[in-house]
């Protein structure tokens, strides 16, 4: 759930529309979005996904 999660915010999208196309609820995506910043040690989306993209965890 993480990966996809972090794939759509890679993409700009917000967590509402994250939400609607993961199908889950909006607590969800904020709970898992601020998981993958912590591990990422970044607070903001975008810094997060540019240091994904860096390690590899996505393409």
């Amino acid at each position: 759930m993480q990966r996809q999660i972090l794939n759509m915010l890679v993409e700009g999208l917000p967590d509402a529309k994250i939400a609607r196309r993961a199908g889950v609820s909006l607590s969800t995506v904020r709970r898992h979005s601020m998981a993958i910043r912590e591990k990422l040690g970044f607070e903001h989306h975008f810094a997060a996904g540019v240091a994904a993209v860096r390690r590899g965890w996505i393409k």
